[in-house]
């Protein structure tokens, strides 16, 4: 398993515990869940580390996508290395389609030139419609 935790100084963990029982006290029940799982998230990130297998930077727990899918709820590949890849993915899809509209362009001429204008079309159904 990739995923470690990290001691938290006593000093810091006795301000967070104060901090958390004000927040609580002062909110209502229904708000109480959805701030619970906003605590949990934010200690998960500031207080483990996981290994991305692509570039094997350790990093933050915060650098990483959730995915229940996986064994400890984290994509294996931290953000940056997740936004560069779907940066070349974009890229390739880009060119592809430029190749493909550039082969098809003779084809697309002539279905446009095929085609009624919205216009004629109104024209035709009125026509028929009569």
């Amino acid at each position: 398993m990739t995923t470690k935790v990290k001691q938290i100084p006593e000093e810091e963990a006795e301000i967070f515990v104060k901090f958390l029982e004000k927040l609580i006290a002062s909110i209502d029940d229904k708000d109480l869940e959805k701030i619970q799982k906003m605590v949990h998230d934010m200690y998960r990130g500031f207080h483990s580390e996981k290994r991305c297998y692509k570039c094997g930077v350790t990093r933050s727990t915060m650098y990483f996508h959730k995915d229940s899918s996986r064994y400890d709820g984290l994509c294996a590949m931290c953000r940056f290395c997740v936004a560069e890849k779907t940066a070349i993915e974009s890229e390739k899809r880009r060119e592809v389609t430029k190749e493909w509209r550039e082969a098809h362009e003779y084809e697309s001429k002539e279905h446009k030139a095929k085609s009624m204008s919205r216009k004629e079309r109104r024209e035709q159904i009125l026509k028929g419609a009569k």
